[in-house]
């Protein structure tokens, strides 16, 4: 069991650690399944703190009662150089060049990896079977079916085995004809991309994860062998493929995400020019709830011209002057009765907009956490509908 020290000398385990930080910032989710019996983090926004290692840690991991490790993720891991733009980031120095930067050459050959365009599934073994999670569940259709796949394996019990003698947890991205983002895949897989130590977080090597493959008969990502210059340039050419991954010289490993697949998936419409519109305000609230606004930033960071227009920082303003109202008029309301609530904020010509937020997370809805989980059939339908029909309230000069 993973156990922390607080200032007053108590002992807290790491589910402890969690239930603590969700009350005091609730940036975390902390969904529990009866189905399994365990509790899976994941933080809710790409706004946290980062330098925070409980938040770095929040995707996918997987807790019993006693906070002992059941499924570990990766790491948050980021953009290369996408902390560069002190618009969106003010992290430490020494941050930001071990999480985000490549200490080598443009003429350095480097060996990348591909990035696979699926859906991660972390697979472990919690009382002698198969469990798995996704970042932010260890029960749903995606865990189902992965658990079924898994357990039709030839080599099923050598891998439940292996994964119970080493305590590790195994990542895979699942990619499929009927699970197309972007990339179009020909046949179901699940190839394995990590693998974890459950306590520890140490990752494996990809010469381990190559011979487990081998051992296994499962799949893994290509390799390309290439200078850091040509993989920077190939970001804007490339077609069919994600990206890569690379691992740097801190042991980090670092994205680097071609354009073109943000293309198809629609959103390099957003630079096209420099008008604000409600599908570019929709895209960038889709991108920051389902925590892919880091990699909207690289591709900004990727293109001058993108950069210079700013689209991104002026919405992402307008959404962060929205959450200050809200905190401004929560503390303004917080010793009055619940009752008392929505008059005092007539009575104060409060803007419209925040009355429901103000007023459910008195009665302790979290308004904001049903939205950033996920549970609108349209995830973002209500920040984005705030934002769209209250633009010009927020400095956005809309132009539809």
């Amino acid at each position: 069991m993973i156990i922390y020290r607080i200032e007053e000398e108590k002992e807290i385990n790491l589910l402890e650690r969690y239930k603590e930080l969700q009350e005091k910032e609730n940036s975390i989710l902390i969904a529990y399944k009866e189905e399994t019996g365990l509790y899976t983090i994941k933080y809710l926004h790409a706004g946290v703190d980062f330098t925070n290692e409980l938040y770095r840690n929040a995707r996918g991991l997987t807790l019993d009662e006693d906070g002992n490790v059941i499924i570990r993720g990766f790491e948050k891991f980021f953009n290369y150089k996408q902390f560069d733009n002190k618009d969106y980031y003010n992290y430490p120095e020494e941050f930001v060049n071990q999480y985000t930067k490549v200490n080598a050459d443009l003429t350095d050959e480097l060996t990348f990896i591909e990035k696979l365009d699926g859906s991660l599934i972390l697979l472990s073994v919690y009382k002698d079977e198969f469990i798995a999670a996704t970042t932010s569940s260890s029960y749903n259709d995606f865990t189902i079916r992965a658990l079924k796949w898994f357990n039709s394996l030839d080599t099923k019990n050598e891998i439940k085995q292996y994964i119970k003698d080493n305590k590790v947890t195994l990542a895979f991205e699942y990619v499929s004809p009927i699970n197309q983002i972007v990339v179009r895949y020909e046949e179901e897989d699940y190839r394995l991309i990590g693998e974890h130590e459950n306590e520890t977080g140490v990752r494996s090597s990809q010469e381990k994860l190559d011979e487990l493959a081998e051992k296994f008969k499962l799949n893994r990502p290509k390799y390309y062998k290439m200078t850091l210059g040509k993989a920077i340039k190939d970001l804007n050419i490339l077609k069919g493929i994600e990206g890569f991954v690379l691992e740097n010289t801190y042991g980090k490993l670092i994205k680097f995400k071609v354009e073109d697949w943000f293309k198809s998936k629609g959103e390099t419409g957003i630079f096209f020019s420099d008008k604000i519109t409600k599908r570019k305000i929709i895209i960038v609230i889709n991108a920051l709830i389902n925590d892919e606004l880091d990699d909207l930033i690289a591709l900004e960071n990727q293109n001058p011209l993108y950069k210079k227009r700013g689209i991104l920082n002026q919405i992402l303003k307008a959404v962060e002057k929205f959450y200050s109202e809200i905190a401004y008029y929560q503390d303004k309301t917080k010793d009055l009765p619940l009752k008392e609530i929505y008059a005092y904020l007539k009575s104060v010509n409060a803007p419209k907009q925040i009355f429901n937020p103000v007023l459910s997370e008195r009665r302790g809805e979290a308004w904001k956490d049903k939205v950033l989980q996920g549970d609108f059939e349209v995830p973002y339908y209500q920040l984005a509908k705030i934002m769209s029909d209250y633009a010009v309230y927020y400095g956005l000069k809309v132009k539809d």
